[in-house]
């Protein structure tokens, strides 16, 4: 596929207008537009063979096999994405300050990814081109020269970033599962690994096991089918990708000696926490101190949402359903 770059910039410090102030130091405009295309995960563009031995019980009767690792998919194409971007650069007192701002917006098309099939050619998940996705963001990038002189020397650079992206288009179905899980899964107006949760509907007096919205919108007591395609009952949460992130850096020079620190964060996203319920315990198990304000006992549940430790009695009457799990 033949990708294409269009750029351009205004350096503006060599404009005679610019001579007449001496606030700014250095200033230029720049843009570009281009398209950029990529593989992503696939690799199945054609029939791939694997070769193995195969497992015999005495090496003489060993031999060579091959293995289908990747079915043909002559449908595939190139991931790609069209770019705009607009920034500029900033230099502020002899450029003792500067400061950099790029706009972009992007759109993705032909996306690939992992899609569930009916598994009749023989592999139930296979990539594919599923998706069309837009974006657009911000990245801030300051720094300034604090310290200069003869013995010390301090510089510090502050960056920031904001990205929110949107699937516009969606070729695959996702289950309760794959929205559910702490990865999330692409959904069709949201993000591209958008989380989602099975809305929790208090506890159970009699129980303390927690239940939840059913498809119908009544409540659930037992175990949600978390690999159905039905999911018009399930929360958005936000995004599991961080919609702001940066970095923090800084510089400190004395003669021979030098020290720098950085600090990184980001913020935006959310994170499915780690079960901490699970179907028995013993006296290695490392329990949640959050079980201290668990239900124990009818009345509870108007207190607190954290659900109770299920004894053996009420285990074997969930038969296969542990909504725990949920």
């Amino acid at each position: 596929l033949p990708t294409w770059n269009i750029s351009g910039a205004w350096n503006i410090d060599n404009e005679e207008f610019f001579e007449k102030q001496d606030i700014l130091s250095r200033a230029t405009l720049r843009s570009t537009y281009g398209l950029t295309a990529s593989m992503g995960p696939a690799t199945n563009a054609s029939l791939i063979l694997n070769n193995q031995s195969t497992k015999r019980p005495f090496l003489r009767d060993i031999e060579t096999a091959l293995v289908i690792g990747g079915l043909k998919n002559s449908e595939l194409t190139w991931e790609k994405q069209l770019e705009t971007n607009i920034g500029f650069d900033l230099g502020f007192l002899k450029d003792r300050l500067s400061l950099t701002v790029d706009l972009y917006k992007r759109n993705g098309y032909d996306l690939i990814g992992a899609v569930r099939t009916s598994g009749i050619g023989g592999q139930y998940i296979k990539y594919a081109n599923y998706a069309d996705m837009k974006s657009k963001g911000i990245e801030v990038t300051t720094a300034a020269q604090i310290l200069n002189g003869a013995g010390l020397k301090w510089r510090t650079q502050l960056n920031f970033g904001y990205h929110k992206g949107k699937i516009t288009k969606l070729e695959s179905v996702p289950l309760v599962w794959s929205l559910i899980s702490p990865g999330g899964d692409a959904l069709e107006g949201y993000p591209q690994r958008g989380l989602f949760s099975v809305q929790f509907d208090g506890l159970n007096p009699q129980t303390g096991i927690p239940t939840f919205v059913g498809v119908n919108g009544e409540r659930q007591v037992t175990n949600v089918y978390l690999q159905d395609d039905n999911i018009g009952h399930l929360k958005y949460e936000g995004p599991t990708d961080p919609l702001m992130n940066g970095g923090f850096f800084n510089s400190f020079l004395y003669k021979n000696f030098s020290l720098s620190t950085l600090l990184t964060f980001s913020a935006g996203n959310k994170i499915r926490l780690n079960p901490a319920f699970s179907a028995n315990y013993n006296d290695l198990s490392s329990m949640s101190n959050d079980f201290v304000g668990r239900w124990m006992q009818t009345g509870d549940e108007l207190k607190t949402n954290i659900p109770s430790i299920a004894d053996r009695f009420v285990y074997s009457n969930l038969g296969s359903d542990y909504p725990y799990n949920v």
